[in-house]
């Protein structure tokens, strides 16, 4: 049995929806089973866990023989670190952690940390390291771009190569579906094109036909902007430490990875964008912002 350690996240969520729809045995921990189960009906099997409550650790695991380990972004990562040094105590199989493709060139990250305590545990594991989300644009860029045709997002003239969180749940499932073949072994998965986010901004105009414009805003105007419109600091914070591998021209190396793993080629930044079209679209002429 799988168990799936945060049911929140974008990929958390996708696997979790394929194992459901594959009949794969799994199991899901969250914070309150029952409200979890109120909200999304008695199709999964949701166990009490909390990363930072030990006493939750041996029932959440009960039975498992491998993990997808998440990083929350709210959790301490000493404690985190106990967590997974804990997993030498149980049945644990195989560990698939998703990481960051800046875990290796930023050092400081708290990837980068829980990658080598990860080795250090001698259960086998599968790291992969995704690039810069597409899903972001549906995120904290959503309301910019639908109500006022703005990319906001402190990325400075940096290229990225974007991918889709869809590819990156597929890479997951396949290393949990054929663990063996994936011991040990670390995946960067990337788009197969960079973009800078003046680019990206052409992309959404071409396809919603109209202007798009990225603003291309400094990191304490934008942390001063988010947080006057309602992000909290720590928010604000975790978005731009996103971006600051694209400023510092860290994050436009491509690979063939995901094509070689799945035999397919990841989708592209233009399909990405016309899936999700109805997201960004505003029947109402919008207007200029105020950045004050």
């Amino acid at each position: 049995m799988i168990f799936i350690t945060d049911f929140s996240s974008p990929i958390g969520q996708l696997v979790s929806q394929r194992m459901r729809t594959e009949e794969q045995p799994f199991c899901i921990g969250v914070s309150d089973p029952q409200a979890a189960s109120e909200l999304y009906g008695e199709h999964f099997d949701f166990r009490r866990f909390d990363v930072q409550d030990a006493s939750t650790f041996v029932e959440a695991l009960a039975g498992c023989d491998q993990i997808f380990l998440e990083f929350p972004a709210n959790a301490d990562l000493e404690t985190f670190e106990y967590f997974i040094h804990y997993l030498r105590q149980t049945a644990l199989q195989h560990i698939v952690y998703l990481s960051a493709k800046d875990a290796l060139s930023l050092p400081f990250t708290p990837h980068h940390r829980i990658e080598v305590v990860i080795r250090q545990t001698d259960i086998p594991y599968t790291i992969i390291r995704p690039s810069y989300y597409m899903q972001h644009l549906n995120m904290f860029m959503r309301d910019m771009l639908r109500d006022h045709s703005h990319l906001f997002a402190p990325a400075g003239i940096g290229k990225t190569c974007m991918i889709d969180a869809r590819d990156v749940a597929t890479v997951v499932m396949t290393c949990l579906e054929n663990p063996s073949t994936h011991f040990n072994k670390i995946y960067t998965i990337s788009g197969e094109a960079a973009y800078n986010f003046y680019e990206v901004a052409r992309l959404l105009g071409e396809e919603l036909e109209t202007e798009i414009m990225y603003t291309n805003p400094s990191i304490d105007f934008f942390r001063s902007f988010m947080m006057q419109h309602g992000l909290s600091y720590e928010e604000t914070n975790e978005i731009i430490k996103l971006h600051v591998p694209i400023l510092l021209g860290l994050a436009d190396e491509t690979d063939n990875h995901f094509l070689e793993l799945i035999g397919e080629r990841p989708i592209t930044l233009r399909q990405y964008i016309k899936d999700h079209l109805s997201d960004w679209v505003n029947e109402e002429e919008g207007k200029a912002y105020d950045y004050s």
